[in-house]
């Protein structure tokens, strides 16, 4: 789904479905900010309160 982006996003936006350190590291390499809210589960990871 990341790779049919046509161009690389400021954020990219998830819901904790897709919550996992490697979709956020993917996210990162890519160039963007990944705002996906921690499962209950997980720790904290940093996100911005209006996701």
């Amino acid at each position: 789904m990341l790779d049919s982006l046509p161009a690389i996003p400021l954020w990219v936006v998830a819901d904790k479905g897709y919550a996992s350190n490697a979709m956020r590291e993917r996210i990162w390499d890519m160039g963007a900010r990944p705002a996906i809210p921690a499962k209950r589960r997980d720790g904290l990871v940093a996100c911005p309160k209006w996701a």
